[in-house]
């Protein structure tokens, strides 16, 4: 999930089978680590956003589902109401940005993005 080179070196790491992408930002949607781990039968999946960047990605928007290889995953709504730019817009508008919910066998696990963090 939103590989970013910024906290780990993806050159050391196992190339990935999938990777979903939250939304266009670049802590999230990182080219170089997404690059880094993926191969010709990677499937990427992301919300339309970010279409235009990931070439051969998967485009679920909110409210969409795909299987992979028996695993379900749902795109939500991924937004948040508190934390806004100085004009007063949210910094993750409603229905720009997915959030997955992946369901296998009996469990559900809802994913949202990951997130840089700074430690001080």
């Amino acid at each position: 999930m939103d590989p970013y080179c910024a906290v780990a070196d993806y050159s050391k790491l196992p190339k990935a089978d999938w990777i979903l992408v939250a939304h266009e930002h670049p802590d999230h949607l990182d080219l170089k680590a997404l690059n880094l781990v993926r191969t010709d039968q990677t499937i990427i999946v992301c919300p339309r956003v970010c279409s235009k960047q990931v070439e051969g990605g998967v485009v679920l928007d909110n409210g969409d589902s795909i299987n992979l290889e028996g695993i379900r995953i749902d795109a939500v709504a991924a937004y948040n109401i508190v934390h806004k730019r100085d004009n007063g817009q949210p910094f993750h508008p409603k229905g720009i940005g997915n959030g997955y919910i992946l369901t296998f066998g009996d469990k559900r696990v809802y994913v949202a993005g990951t997130r840089r963090i700074s430690l001080r």
